[in-house]
């Protein structure tokens, strides 16, 4: 396999999903023998970066705007490490790297979309969509609303799923139980993700609650920022009036989930929106546990109904708490789909995985004669 030189183009906000999976994939690419640097935003957390891989740290005078400093700065870098790939994660940071390319004289350009965006229609998206050599989709869910929703040519999309650094999910800092002061019979049912009404937290508290009618002993850990604070606010009121309230542990925001993923017997995931990939599924099943999610996007990509988990339809409570009872009642299915989530993983959604499958896309770019590129971008 060729070794190229690649550079990862990230805006970098607070440490967060987008950020992780950056850097799951540079140790994913380290590990297929490529030369990586990032470039990105001095912001909080950057620093970890540093332990894998080249860092330059960017003070933006105008985020978000095409600030000629900034491109100069790009195709010096370009030039220097002599880069093949300026890998993006934003259109924003696309449109920068397209013009340090042409003024280095070098590199091409490759785009990952982790949502769906809208696609200008004017000259100027036109050319910049002519220009990216490939676009990487995290799903092929994602891939089939890109096509429906836009003029990009099916032939430059390519699925490469989200992969995660299996390794660091073995590691417990701490005991959940001890912390929220959890009854050791109980069921520990987990949700990881943001607080916002898209993630449809309010069924799985109904779940809950129908479980604790039933007798059923449960925990619901909540883990993660709050987006909405009145649909919070909502979320507690909902807790007091069903009387819950000693079911349901709110935690915040987590950086280590891997302790709290080795913790709960199960991870529900009720959207309610369309999700283009789902890491945390991946993130729950390298724990070895079972999965209870809605399929609404990728999700049915990553879990298998009835091996690794289940599907349920969105905004179904009842679905959810029978998923629950049905884990609770059947340890033997609980071990054994939480085997099976993790085998799946290690398969299909590991760094490494996902380094491999990246590097393919890299090099059928590089590998395009004019001729054929030319066909590939629509020209």
């Amino acid at each position: 396999m060729k070794h190229l030189s690649i550079m990862e183009l990230h805006p970098f906000g607070k440490w967060a999903g987008p950020e992780s999976h950056v850097y799951d994939l540079i140790k994913g690419l380290t590990l297929c023998g490529h030369d990586v640097c990032l470039v990105a935003r001095d912001a909080e957390g950057i620093d970890k970066f540093e332990d894998i891989c080249p860092v330059y740290k960017l003070e933006l005078r105008k985020p978000h705007k095409v600030d000629l400093k900034y491109i100069k700065y790009l195709a010096g870098i370009i030039k220097n490490r002599r880069i093949d790939i300026i890998h993006t994660h934003g259109g924003w940071n696309s449109w920068i790297a397209i013009f340090a390319t042409v003024l280095a004289g070098r590199g091409k350009v490759v785009n990952t979309w982790h949502g769906l965006r809208k696609v200008g229609n004017d000259p100027f998206h036109r050319w910049f969509y002519k220009k990216i050599s490939a676009i990487i989709s995290v799903s092929s869910r994602l891939k089939q609303d890109i096509i429906a929703s836009s003029y990009i040519n099916p032939q430059k999309i390519h699925v490469v799923h989200n992969g995660i650094d299996i390794e660091k999910y073995n590691i417990v800092k701490f005991h959940v139980h001890d912390r929220y002061r959890i009854p050791q019979n109980n069921f520990i049912v987990g949700f990881l993700g943001r607080i916002h009404p898209e993630k449809g937290l309010e069924y799985l508290i109904e779940a809950i609650e129908s479980l604790r009618r039933k007798n059923i002993s449960t925990t619901l850990l909540i883990v993660g920022a709050t987006d909405d604070e009145e649909y919070r606010k909502q979320l507690t009121k909902q807790v007091e009036k069903a009387g819950i309230s000693e079911n349901i542990k709110f935690c915040g925001f987590a950086e280590d989930v891997s302790s709290y993923l080795n913790a709960i017997d199960v991870l529900v995931s009720p959207s309610i929106c369309f999700e283009s990939f789902g890491l945390v599924l991946c993130e729950a099943m390298a724990c070895k546990k079972p999965v209870i999610t809605t399929a609404l996007g990728a999700q049915e990509e990553i879990v298998e109904d009835g091996v690794s988990g289940f599907i349920v339809p969105p905004g179904d409570s009842k679905a959810i708490a029978d998923k629950i009872a049905l884990l609770v009642s059947d340890a033997s299915l609980c071990k054994r789909m939480g085997l099976n989530g993790q085998s799946n993983v290690q398969k299909t959604f590991s760094a490494e995985v996902m380094g491999r499958k990246t590097t393919e896309v890299f090099l059928k770019c590089l590998s395009l004669r004019t001729n054929e590129r030319k066909d590939s971008l629509g020209y």
